[in-house]
């Protein structure tokens, strides 16, 4: 992680601390202040782009994680689009046929 992260989280915690003091005394204006850039800190923190590249997980693992999810579910609806296919191409064939005998 790069330095300039951990700075973010520190500037973040410190802001929430001054955040809290701001209310304790009754400054709800500066507690607010604080509060959003305490927000901004640690947003930048979290997107930045060294963060953000350990959030993505190879293609392998997701397939290790979401096939046995999706397999059970794929077979079935693969089966029933097979069986719409060959009905749609009967049907064609017998639409067809009608229409060549002078249906």
């Amino acid at each position: 992680m790069p330095d300039l992260i951990g700075q973010q989280v520190e500037q973040a915690l410190s802001d929430i601390r001054s955040a809290w003091q701001h209310i304790a005394a009754g400054d709800y204006h500066a507690a607010g202040a604080a509060a959003a850039a305490a927000r901004a800190a640690a947003e930048a923190a979290f997107l930045h782009p060294s963060v953000l590249a350990q959030l993505n997980f190879p293609d392998s693992h997701k397939l290790g994680v979401y096939m046995p999810l999706f397999l059970p579910v794929s077979i079935p609806l693969l089966q029933g689009f097979v069986l719409q296919l060959r009905h749609y191409v009967k049907q064609r064939r017998e639409y067809g046929a009608a229409l060549r005998a002078g249906g």
